[in-house]
């Protein structure tokens, strides 16, 4: 059985680039990571809704129940919370040890990591070419003003401000 020509990919492969790919996105992932560092080091801290999400997932692992525990140590189902950070903490629960917080908060800093890398790859694969070709210096930052601009127009028009006129609404959303 053979496909169809036109089904065919005649599309030529590009030798790969991971090394100069690697090279642009190391900068952003260890400015990213310091960043997250310096914020775990000097605002963290598990109080309200952490402890709410952990009470529900130290549930989950010790009695297999989706349920809150009340002062006097008694479990009462609850949807006061969707399930999906709650499962999270259990699994980060159950490899590191229990209300090991600070693993899962690392855990998350490197999955927020690889997030940044796969949006990052996003990007550069949906940008046609010419974009790359064309981002000089002065031009991404004029880019950078005119999209900031753009968005401020756009917020001062929904906030009711009278000085932005419908007709420069409408280019400045689809700039933003």
């Amino acid at each position: 059985m053979e496909g169809e020509p036109l089904s065919q990919s005649n599309q030529t492969v590009l030798p790969s680039r991971g090394g100069q790919y690697a090279l642009r996105v190391m900068p952003a992932l260890l400015a990213g990571a310091l960043l997250r560092i310096w914020m775990l080091r000097h605002f963290y801290e598990v109080t309200g809704d952490a402890l709410i999400y952990g009470g529900i997932a130290k549930n989950l692992l010790l009695s297999g129940r989706y349920a809150l525990t009340v002062g006097t140590g008694e479990t009462y189902p609850t949807l006061i919370r969707l399930p999906g950070y709650p499962l999270y903490l259990a699994a980060c629960f159950k490899v590191f040890g229990l209300e090991n917080y600070a693993a899962a908060v690392w855990v998350q800093i490197g999955l927020e990591l690889v997030g940044c890398v796969l949006l990052a790859d996003f990007a550069r694969r949906v940008t046609p070419p010419w974009v790359s070709r064309n981002a000089l210096p002065g031009r991404r930052s004029i880019c950078t003003v005119e999209t900031c601009s753009s968005i401020r127009r756009c917020s001062n028009f929904s906030a009711g401000s009278q000085s932005v006129a419908a007709s420069q609404v409408s280019p400045a959303c689809s700039i933003a």
